[in-house]
């Protein structure tokens, strides 16, 4: 039996709707279930319902499983990372009160947030379970945690070629901004 990783946008209610969507599903399902690991909150995915998108209706396809990963969006944590930066300035002066700054910027609980997803899927994986990881657009958090996924599962991508092939397949080719 072959895991898989796979990394997609949001669906579409046409996508969820696809004969040849479901099928492959099945296929994939026959022996584990599929994992669809949702990267957003959910409340994030339902509002997205709103605007015609939305995320997967695990009652059509079999041994399906849908996972809410509860990272915030790119807007969010592109915030977080701007307090951290103004943080880490050396017009900085308030040593006293620094940690709890840091804490308040809350990229520690965003990454801490990545992590404990990534190791959550590669969990799966070694299982023998498929995961589809997805969130809106595909490109911030989908590679974000597929990248750390495939670190910690194949000792490849920790050797300096494995990492530029990891960047270029996961990042570049996904479109990251």
């Amino acid at each position: 039996l072959i895991q898989s990783i796979t990394c997609s946008t949001q669906p579409g209610l046409a996508a969820i709707r696809n004969g040849e969507t479901k099928q492959k599903s099945d296929q994939m399902t026959k022996f584990k279930p599929l994992y669809l690991m949702d990267a957003r909150p959910r409340a994030n995915a339902v509002a997205n319902q709103a605007v015609g998108a939305g995320y997967e209706d695990t009652s059509k396809y079999k041994h399906t499983k849908l996972r809410f990963l509860n990272i915030p969006n790119i807007h969010v944590v592109r915030e977080s990372l701007r307090k951290l930066h103004d943080l880490s300035q050396p017009s900085y002066k308030d040593s006293t009160s620094w940690l709890s700054s840091l804490e308040n910027t809350k990229w520690i609980e965003f990454i801490n947030l990545i992590l404990r997803a990534s190791i959550r899927i590669a969990d799966l994986i070694n299982t023998g379970s498929h995961v589809v990881i997805h969130c809106s657009d595909g490109w911030d958090r989908t590679s974000q945690l597929s990248s750390v996924v495939m670190l910690l599962l194949d000792p490849y991508y920790r050797t300096l070629n494995g990492f530029i092939t990891l960047i270029e397949k996961e990042w570049l080719d996904f479109g990251h901004k």
